[in-house]
Order: structure tokens, then sequence, then C-alpha cells
């Protein structure tokens, strides 16, 4: 038996794996509508270095608790004092990414060392009286190599 094992996945760069995305502040009076985006998005991006050479794309799935009003946004953390806001995670073409629901494909291509995968987040009311206060939530990431 002859084989080859080669490395198909990246390696994300320290600078962008434990990041913290800062949405800014807002006034309550930007939160018209339920459902609809209360603040511009905000640009994140996640670094990948050393690809291998089999991958041909990779696809990001968000975690973290699901707002109970609107299941394609994340909740507020318990420590938070704001409430009836989400957070929303778009893609690159500034699509929402639900919780627990893999993103497009961000393609790769053969012998790229490094990719820059561009994500947006911001501030969704999700109904009621809108609290002012801290609003900050807890995401995790994980990716699918194709």
């Amino acid at each position: 038996m002859r084989a080859t094992i080669v490395s198909s996945t990246c390696t994300v760069s320290i600078g962008t794996l434990n990041q913290t995305v800062n949405l800014g502040s807002w006034t309550i009076k930007q939160f018209t509508a339920t459902a609809e985006p209360a603040t511009s998005a905000v640009r994140f991006t996640f670094n990948l270095e050393d690809c291998g050479s089999i991958a041909s794309g990779v696809k990001v799935t968000f975690n973290g608790t699901v707002d109970s009003n609107n299941s394609s946004l994340f909740k507020l953390d318990p420590t938070s004092t704001a409430s009836h806001v989400g957070v929303a995670i778009l893609d690159r073409n500034k699509t929402r990414i639900s919780p627990g629901t893999a993103s497009i494909a961000y393609p790769l291509e053969a012998g790229q060392k490094s990719a820059t995968l561009v994500f947006y987040a911001q501030y969704v009311s999700t109904g009621g009286t809108i609290i002012a206060g801290s609003a900050n939530t807890d995401v995790t990431f994980s990716m699918e190599y194709l």
C-alpha cells in the first residue's frame, strides 16, 4: 500500500481566533421595527493561514444562545442590562446566518496559503420596548472544510 497524507484545513490566526467585535453605542430611537436591522453592520474577519492543498472551500457555523423571540438572532447574555435586542451575524453578502446554520461557502483555491473570511454583526430589535444598557453576547464558531 502507498498513500500520501496531506493537510486539508487551515489554521485560524491568533489575532482573529478569540476576538471581541465592538458593535458601538446606539440610541433607542434607532430601533424602529421588530426584526429589522437597527444598527449598521460591523465588519469582522477570520484570517486563515497555512491552508492545505485539498480544501476547496470552508463554511462557518456560529453557535450560541438563540433569542426566544427571533430564532435568527443570538440572545444577549445574562450580564447584559439592555433588553429586547438581539445580535445578527451576516455573511460577506450581508445575508443573515441563523445560529447553528452553516454560512455560504467561502472558496479556497488549491495551494492558497491564506484567506480572509468576512462577516458582519449588528443589533436587531426582538420586539417590545427597548431598555437601554449593555448588550453583549457570546458566540462560538466552527468551520467545515469542503
